[in-house]
């Protein structure tokens, strides 16, 4: 898909109007270290762990999706180096999610950072796949891989992220979805 139909459904995404404005969400996942690698194109392969914040547009996503922002990043390699978000920018990780669950972030803003070494970077075309929940009202699960060109000893980094909510994520999120399925029971009732 080209660059211009990938931002064109961002920007449709990101412009239609919310059908509620309590429809945002905010999900803490956790990376799966089992399933998380760091895999620098010289040198072993590092484990990753850590968590990142989204802030997600309605579920289940209608239509061309829903907004899709990487808020909180903190991933830390095993080999010492960490992965975060490019602090001099208000939306680092702004993108959208598809009804499919795909995920595009057309560009994705780093801050690597290993030793004294600080390296910003700006990384195109993201994707990845969400797994819903049950209803598509919730995210399950997020996976996605990229490559990071450091110009360093390193050279390419593969990055694979397999994050699941985490537990007290979980537990907050169910507690809200009852809320609010009490909430419209109760308006229904009213009638």
């Amino acid at each position: 898909m080209s660059l211009l139909v990938r931002s064109l459904l961002l920007a449709a995404a990101l412009l239609a109007p919310a059908a509620d404005a309590r429809a945002v969400s905010i999900v803490t996942l956790a990376l799966d270290p089992a399933a998380s690698t760091l895999v620098p194109e010289s040198g072993p392969a590092q484990t990753l762990a850590g968590t990142l914040t989204l802030r997600v547009g309605a579920l289940p996503p209608g239509g061309t999706g829903t907004s899709f922002d990487v808020i909180g990043l903190a991933l830390t390699a095993s080999g010492g180096g960490t992965i975060g978000l490019d602090p001099a920018l208000a939306n680092p990780g702004l993108g959208v999610l598809r009804p499919t669950g795909e995920v595009l972030i057309p560009t994705l803003f780093l801050r690597l950072e290993q030793g004294g070494d600080v390296l910003d970077l700006a990384i195109p075309d993201v994707t990845g796949t969400v797994t819903f929940g049950p209803g598509g009202a919730s995210l399950a699960r997020l996976d996605a891989q990229l490559e990071l060109a450091t110009g360093g000893q390193a050279g390419l980094l593969t990055v694979t992220i397999a994050a699941l909510p985490e537990p007290a994520s979980a537990a907050l999120l169910a507690v809200g979805l009852a809320a609010l399925a009490a909430r419209g029971a109760r308006k229904e009732v009213r009638r």
